[in-house]
């Protein structure tokens, strides 16, 4: 059983019956352990999963939803071509119909927002933001 239950996923185990104080002492463990990986860094830069907000410097950046889930996007795929249609999926519905006019501006605002971030548009493809 315990062996299926790490195959199968688990990163913990605990069996019945169980140790009062030794429940409180795993999920004290577990949520440590979240609370350390809702930050991830790129140098300055800094995203708080939790708020789902960034930090640069420390100092938290004011960005709409839209602005959030793009940079999340170039974050995630940090030193890769984001293709266009990759980030228009992302970030609008078919129903919302986003275009390629309404990326530009979001990319520039971010670029406003971070002079410091190094994001190159790859001609004819999509977007890549360089650490």
């Amino acid at each position: 059983m315990l062996k299926k239950s790490f195959l199968c996923g688990a990163d913990d185990f605990i069996t019945k019956p169980f140790d009062n104080d030794e429940l409180i002492l795993r999920v004290s463990a577990l949520l440590k352990r979240t609370k350390n990986e809702s930050v991830s860094c790129i140098g300055l830069l800094c995203n708080e999963a939790l708020h789902k907000s960034f930090l640069y410097n420390k100092q938290e950046m004011e960005l709409s939803k839209k602005e959030y889930e793009l940079h999340m996007l170039l974050v995630k795929h940090v030193n890769a071509t984001v293709p266009k249609e990759m980030i228009l999926d992302a970030l609008w519905s078919s129903s919302e119909g986003g275009s390629e006019g309404a990326l530009r501006v979001y990319i520039n605002r971010i670029k406003g927002l971070l002079p410091q971030l190094n994001i190159e548009n790859i001609r004819g493809i999509g977007y890549k933001l360089v650490s």
